[in-house]
């Protein structure tokens, strides 16, 4: 038993050094306001996903706006949601996933002006 207690400790002591620890730096507030067509989009998802440093976000969009701590990164985005809820609020498809042509560098306080048109 002490033998498997040894080998357990070592597996686990070498995993642990293969993770850094405290590389990411601390999130920062970001606002994002969406819109189709002009108006407010409500009740759906506005991702963040990396596309270098960075982690993924998700935030819950609410009468056209979202807010939450993101870590600083460059980023793509798009907007998530059921396919009928993305259909009834007329998202175009372009938008239902991450593209080059949206990126975005997160350092802290921004204001990102999604519109979906």
């Amino acid at each position: 038993m002490k033998r498997l207690m040894t080998l357990l400790l070592a597996t686990v002591a070498g995993c642990s050094q293969n993770v850094p620890v405290g590389t990411n730096p601390e999130p920062v507030n970001v606002s994002v306001n969406v819109t189709v067509a002009g108006a407010p989009v409500d009740g759906l998802k506005f991702n963040f996903q990396p596309i270098g440093d960075g982690l993924p976000a998700v935030l819950d969009i609410k009468n056209g706006s979202a807010s939450a701590p993101v870590t600083p990164g460059s980023y793509t985005w798009y907007i998530s949601g059921s396919e009928k809820d993305l259909a009834d609020r007329k998202i175009p498809e372009q938008y239902h996933e991450g593209a080059m042509d949206r990126k975005v560098d997160i350092k802290g306080g921004e204001t990102i002006d999604a519109k979906l048109d």
